[in-house]
Formats: C-alpha cells, sequence, structure tokens
C-alpha cells in the first residue's frame, strides 16, 4: 500500500454512494484496492492512476447491478461542495458554466486535461489523462460522465449533448452507455470526446444571477489556491498561474518564491516530471486566452494585458503561432 494514496472523507462518500447504487460495499473494495482512508482537509484525494485502476478493477468486479464507472460519473457530488452548487445554480448561460471546467483537474482528479473546441455547429470537449501508468478505461468514462451530469445540472432544461467518443472499446453492452447518455456512443474513436450542439450555450438561463455567479467563482477559486499546494509540482504550478492570470507573464524567480522553491529547485523538479517553466506558462497562456477569446467579450487589447503581454502585437504574434490565425480571426464566428 502507498503512503500517498488515500482518499479522504468527501470522496468516500461519493464512492460509497456509486458502491450502494451498484450492490456493494465500498469499505471492503477500497480495503481490497489497499487504498488508505484519511481525514485531509480538501475535496481531493490523492491517487495515483495505478491506485485507480486497482480500484476501478475492484469494483467492477463486485458490481452486482449497475455499470459502475457511469454510476460513479452520474454520483459525483458537485452539489456537496457550497460554491460550486451555488455556481451552477446562478449561470446565466451554459457558455458561462463551461468556463468551470478549467475547475476539473482540480475538484475531480489532476491527471486530468480538459480541451474545449467550437466550430460553426458544436462546442466540444475533449479529455486527456497524462500520467506514466496506462489508464483504466472506467476512469475516462466515469470523468466523462462527471462532465455531462455537470452540464446537464447547470442547464436542465435544455440537454446540449449531441455524441459522446471513446477511444477504447465497449466494456460493457453498449447500449449500456446509449441509455444513460441517451445519444450515440462511438469507440475506438481517436479520442475522448464529448461533442455538444454550440446552438444551446448562449441560451439564456432561468436561474442567471451574475453579481452572484461571479462571487460563487471567487470563492471556488479561493478553495482552489489553497489546494494548489497538493499533487505534483507540474500541476501545482498549472493550478497557480490558472488562478492568478497576472503571473502569465512573470520570471520564474517571482512564481518560485509564490511556491516556496529555489529557482534552480522549481526548474529542477519541473525537469524531473518532463516540463519546463516556460512551456507550462505557455500551455496555460493559451488555453486561457482560447477562453477569454470564446467566452468573454473583451476587448484584444484588455485580453492581452490580462495574459501578461505587453502589448497587443505581442499578444496576436504569440497566438498566431499558437493557432495559426490572429486572435481577431479565431474570435469571429464562423460562417
Amino acid at each position: 500500500m502507498s503512503e500517498g494514496d488515500f482518499l479522504n472523507f468527501y470522496v468516500m462518500s461519493t464512492l460509497s454512494k456509486a458502491g450502494a447504487r451498484c450492490g456493494f460495499n465500498m469499505q471492503e473494495a477500497v480495503s481490497r484496492a489497499q487504498i488508505n482512508v484519511e481525514v485531509f482537509d480538501s475535496h481531493l484525494s490523492k491517487l495515483s492512476l495505478g491506485a485507480l485502476r486497482r480500484l476501478f478493477e475492484v469494483c467492477e468486479a463486485a458490481t452486482e447491478t449497475a455499470y459502475f464507472p457511469l454510476v460513479l460519473g452520474d454520483t459525483y457530488g458537485f452539489d456537496a461542495i457550497p460554491e460550486v452548487d451555488t455556481f451552477i445554480a446562478t449561470c446565466a448561460t451554459l457558455r458561462a458554466g463551461m468556463m468551470a471546467l478549467d475547475w476539473m483537474p482540480h475538484i475531480v482528479h489532476p491527471a486530468l486535461r480538459l480541451q474545449t473546441s467550437e466550430d460553426a455547429s458544436t462546442f466540444n470537449v475533449t479529455l486527456r489523462v497524462e500520467g506514466d501508468e496506462p489508464v483504466h478505461p472506467g476512469v475516462v468514462e466515469a470523468a466523462l460522465t462527471c462532465i455531462v451530469k455537470f452540464a446537464r445540472m447547470i442547464s436542465p432544461r435544455e440537454d446540449p449533448l449531441r455524441e459522446v467518443w471513446f477511444q477504447h472499446g465497449p466494456q460493457v453492452d453498449p447500449r449500456v452507455y446509449g441509455s444513460y447518455f441517451g445519444v450515440p456512443v462511438r469507440f475506438n474513436q481517436g479520442e475522448n470526446r464529448l461533442i455538444n450542439a454550440s446552438s444551446s450555450l448562449d441560451t439564456p438561463l432561468k436561474g442567471g444571477f451574475p453579481s452572484l455567479n461571479a462571487q460563487a467563482q471567487l470563492m471556488v477559486e479561493q478553495r482552489l489556491r489553497k489546494l494548489s499546494e497538493q499533487g505534483s509540482l507540474t500541476a501545482r504550478l498549472e493550478q497557480l498561474l490558472s488562478l492568478r492570470t497576472d503571473l502569465l507573464g512573470a520570471k520564474v524567480d517571482e512564481v518560485a518564491v509564490l511556491l516556496e522553491l529555489h529557482p534552480r529547485t522549481l526548474q529542477r523538479r519541473l525537469k524531473e516530471e518532463g516540463e519546463g517553466f516556460a512551456e507550462v506558462q505557455t500551455r496555460v497562456r493559451h488555453d486561457r486566452a482560447r477562453k477569454l477569446l470564446h467566452g468573454t467579450d473583451l476587448d484584444i487589447e484588455a485580453i492581452s494585458l490580462k495574459l501578461g503581454f505587453q502589448d497587443r502585437h505581442s499578444f496576436t504574434r504569440a497566438f498566431t503561432r499558437w493557432e495559426g490565425v490572429s486572435p481577431v480571426v479565431f474570435r469571429r464566428p464562423i460562417g
């Protein structure tokens, strides 16, 4: 049993509910998977991908009444986190709510990487799981189910989901997936993806309360800032840069101080994780730029400053290098 693998009370509660729905006792499953349950002051658990694989294998073998990964994703209790529950209830549009996809790695698991893209008719959410160990297919299925639940909680009257793609093959009868998602589910695809109708993203929601929503978002980000000291150094750095956009143009020395590390130590440890400071900073900048261009009405000058660029020309050059088109063209509605 690894000392670094443990579940906190909050996640254990979610797992226990999922286990009960699937007809088995989660305490016994966790014990067989050799995972600790500890008091931990956060909504995160620290589980390696190897520990997750063990847990999913045990749970799937013990399941009697339902398919565990889908049940787990559907059981995940966002509403148990008051700030997130308030955020969900007060979003003015689904597009505004989708900005919260940035929180998924921090709230669900730090190995998750989500990227969004949009064309004339679809808004796509692509999932990758980063790590040195192979990921259990059930982890991917639970994560995408969790995201679907999140979107359906924000916009319960109009479900934008149109298709679900998995890179792996079906783990149970394909009809089980279709029954839950209610849309075509395709397997052995090039990526794990949720395909949504973009036409519903900007439909005004009945519970829209922008000022309260902004306050809830601030409270969630404050919580995540406290969690930024957990997990791998790369994850800590990404969390810090995501929450402190004023650091997106900062030097390594300035960021190292906030992480309580010597700059050389920060760079050495990032290298051990296969990363570099500039690469992580650029990745967060790029991702934030895409979201600000598609998810806000801020002008290019304001976005440039928010991302730590000296002026809009510097931002335009960088963004064109990343995307192959300028920020103006990228933002322009297709058609």
